[in-house]
């Protein structure tokens, strides 16, 4: 018998077995269950996994990402600059706020050395590439980078004094 599509019939599908029927269906009684115990009675199995919470919080994957306490960085190239900026020779922390590109979270601006520049312009950023560096006294301009000062020893005021009396 050859197959095609006359000939083609429904696989024969096995029905599952229902538990609880009474003891002549063969699962009747306990219902597979067993005699006694938490996992033998309704509802039994869904409690079980609050025994064992910090096993199921590992095996759980961590999709949401992770949030580092320190702030972002702004990754500016030289093609943004004649973007962002066609009129300023000089460019400062200032002027990346009141284009957009710096928001609250974001505190640095580092300058890579994607595209060219057109022309002459003074940059103040906390950190640069040395081909971007390069690139921008190239076209007749200057890098100046932003050196952040520490934070002083004890300025929280969450230090205690030796006492040399006690």
């Amino acid at each position: 018998m050859s197959l095609s599509l006359h000939t083609l019939t429904a696989s024969k599908r096995r029905s599952k077995k229902r538990v609880g029927r009474g003891n002549a269906s063969g699962r009747g009684t306990y219902s597979s269950r067993g005699l006694k115990g938490q996992r033998s009675r309704s509802g039994g199995s869904r409690g079980i996994m609050r025994r064992s919470l910090k096993a199921f919080y590992v095996k759980t994957p961590k999709v949401k990402g992770f949030s580092g306490k320190e702030e972002g960085q702004l990754t500016l190239n030289l093609r943004d600059i004649d973007r962002f900026f066609p009129k300023h020779t000089t460019i400062r922390l200032k002027d990346y706020y009141d284009a957009g590109l710096l928001s609250s979270s974001i505190r640095r601006v580092k300058l890579l050395a994607q595209g060219e520049l057109s022309r002459p312009v003074q940059l103040f950023v906390h950190a640069a590439s040395q081909s971007a560096q390069k690139a921008v006294e190239k076209a007749g301009g200057r890098v100046t980078l932003i050196v952040e000062k520490p934070a002083r020893a004890g300025s929280k005021g969450g230090e205690k004094k030796f006492n040399k009396s006690s």
